[in-house]
């Protein structure tokens, strides 16, 4: 209950400035310890810190203070000065990017939000870090990786261990608690079989309604992972490789894998679970030290969050929520500095994306896992588990059919999409206005967002006036029970663009059905065809 009490906090109608939002302390330097970046097994490689042992006590000691890392700073004690300066300029007189070093702050009203709330500073990471007292996580998060020695093992044992850390150097979390929450999931590798071959046994007989053990025959589709766990079981060698070489290994691998964390998260009873694929921090949008946050602040139709990086639309913004999580992000992290000085996150809705895969992390519902086990088990309908899930987000359907389990999918990220990359309504304060609110959640009028969300015309019109926009061209299903809102795939802008169809057309006819998808797809490919003879004559 403390993560719920924490989270709401920042939903509240008061008004109210929280000024226990955000909490910083001044950490003593010691001379006598330099900082220096470990690289041995137990560490996670992207951390910075002190000489001393994961698994010590944290009290530091003589000061009785929990003790932090700090990063590898030049001319420490001027920059202490420097930004301790600039702090108190902030407060008083208003917006200033803090330009200590390579680092700045986030810009202009951002910069002065946060100065009104900040003491003194906290030294960590790569120049500081405020430490963000927030909610403690109260929720499985599920790291798959390899659990034979390896690149693979020690990439998801460096994950689990940065989540560890923040919520332990950051929220105080103890590690009794952490152990419950911050959990393996040994990767499948099928081509090991028959070695471990009784784990994929066990998970793929939860993703079907008989035991494949029985030696019953199959009268039914079965899920492409479920199919081959069967046909490998009941065959002499218990070998998938020994069957054909069809089968590609690693998608099958993946598969199970991302099964099993479904199958663990609806076994633990929790309303939420995340799964992390052993490379996600470098990959995913926001800190983990933001998981309870963005839990608490879903819409009550969330299914799924994808939590990975998007520099282009994936539909309609939602809502804009206060990060507890500044400066917490991984130092070797793409754009790392931005990320690090992230204010906030973004909620989008996941249903306009087009040919996407990537599962490195990702947040479930219960109510969303037990859509897609229960989906799984009845259609049987599954393929590259990414890019399938991804496609499941696009789906809609009135009725329940095969390859439609209407999905509902959102997408958070502490980076906003460019403005003039949406489509739909984008209000006044996006994406950092309205300096007075920012400890409150902003959302999207919830009665434009029911209204229009399946509008794909009011998507693409507010969108076609903005300059960087990709419009939006869905697929409808082609029988007659099929409704105009309806969703079967997408046809990429490039795509259409190629075949000379201007999606941003008032009299564009959406969504397009199997002969207009043919039509455009053989133009794309005609026009691309006569650009590469065209390059080839000029040479």
């Amino acid at each position: 209950m403390r993560g719920v009490e924490r989270t709401s906090l920042l939903g509240r109608d008061d008004g109210g400035d929280d000024g226990s939002w955000f909490t910083a302390r001044r950490q003593r330097v010691d001379d006598a310890s330099t900082p220096r970046c470990h690289e041995d097994d137990d560490d996670d490689g992207w951390m910075l810190h002190r000489g001393d042992d994961d698994d010590d006590d944290d009290d530091d000691g003589d000061s009785g203070r929990r003790r932090r890392p700090r990063g590898v700073m030049t001319s420490l004690r001027s920059r202490e000065r420097a930004m301790m300066t600039c702090a108190a300029f902030l407060a008083g007189f208003g917006a200033c990017l803090l330009g200590v070093g390579s680092r700045a702050t986030a810009t202009g009203a951002a910069a002065t939000t946060r100065a009104g709330r900040l003491g003194s500073w906290t030294y960590g990471y790569e120049l500081w870090n405020v430490s963000a007292p927030g909610a403690m996580l109260d929720f499985p998060v599920y790291v798959i990786g390899d659990k034979e020695q390896g690149i693979d093992f020690s990439r998801a044992q460096r994950t689990r261990l940065w989540i560890r850390r923040l919520y332990k150097w950051h929220r105080g979390q103890s590690e009794d608690a952490l152990d419950g929450v911050v959990l393996k999931q040994s990767s499948m590798f099928p081509d090991r079989w028959p070695k471990d071959f009784d784990q994929a046994v066990s998970i793929a007989n939860r993703f079907t309604d008989f035991d494949i053990t029985d030696g019953s025959e199959i009268t039914k589709r079965l899920a492409p992972a479920v199919r081959e766990v069967h046909r490998t079981y009941t065959s002499e060698a218990k070998s998938l490789l020994a069957l054909d070489d069809h089968i590609i290994p690693h998608h099958l691998g993946c598969m199970l894998s991302h099964m099993s964390v479904i199958h663990r998260g609806l076994e633990s009873g929790s309303p939420y679970f995340v799964g992390l694929e052993s490379d996600s921090p470098d990959l995913q949008s926001v800190s983990p030290l933001d998981y309870p946050v963005i839990a608490a602040n879903l819409p009550a139709d969330a299914d799924m969050v994808w939590m990975v990086r998007h520099a282009d639309a994936t539909g309609q913004f939602v809502a804009r929520i206060p990060s507890t999580a500044w400066g917490t992000h991984p130092l070797l992290s793409d754009k790392a500095n931005e990320y690090r000085n992230a204010t906030h996150l973004y909620l989008y809705e996941f249903n306009r994306v087009c040919g996407w895969a990537g599962l490195a992390s990702y947040m479930l519902t219960r109510r969303g896992a037990e859509k897609i086990r229960n989906f799984i088990i009845e259609f049987g309908d599954i393929d590259m588990i990414d890019a399938w899930l991804s496609l499941q987000c696009v789906h809609v359907c009135d009725k329940q059919r095969k390859g439609c389990m209407n999905l509902k999918c959102y997408n958070v990220q502490a980076l906003p999409v460019d403005a003039q990359k949406l489509g739909g309504f984008v209000p006044e304060w996006y994406p950092l206005g309205d300096v007075h609110e920012y400890n409150r959640v902003k959302r999207v009028d919830a009665d434009y967002l029911e209204k229009h969300r399946y509008d794909v015309h009011e998507y693409n019109r507010q969108g076609c006036a903005r300059k960087d926009f990709k419009p939006w061209i869905p697929h409808g299903y082609d029988d007659l029970e099929s409704a105009d809102r309806d969703v079967s795939s997408c046809t990429s802008a490039e795509t259409a663009a190629k075949a000379g169809v201007d999606p941003c057309s008032p009299d564009a006819e959406l969504p397009w059905h199997t002969e207009r998808v043919r039509i455009a797809r053989a133009a794309a490919r005609a026009s691309t065809s006569a650009e590469i003879s065209a390059k080839d004559a000029s040479q």
